[in-house]
């Protein structure tokens, strides 16, 4: 069965000091009546997400504030 994979990622920047934030992907399998697959994660980063970080992705600091960090 083919399947298309639609994945996404947010950082704190993008330099190579900057972590990541979320994850997700959804799995569209291409075959009708197949079952979708999808998953979000958000982490918290080791430094603080930027103002200019939060106006692009809408993920700000107080949300990611209990969650862990991505590994």
């Amino acid at each position: 069965m083919s399947k298309l994979i639609f994945f996404d990622t947010e950082t704190t920047g993008n330099t190579e000091k900057d972590f990541l934030i979320q994850i997700a992907y959804k799995i569209h399998p291409v075959m009708d009546g197949a079952s979708n697959e999808s998953f979000v994660g958000l982490y918290k980063p080791k430094n603080k997400i930027p103002p200019e970080a939060s106006a692009v992705h809408h993920i700000t600091n107080k949300i990611v504030a209990d969650k862990p960090t991505f590994k």
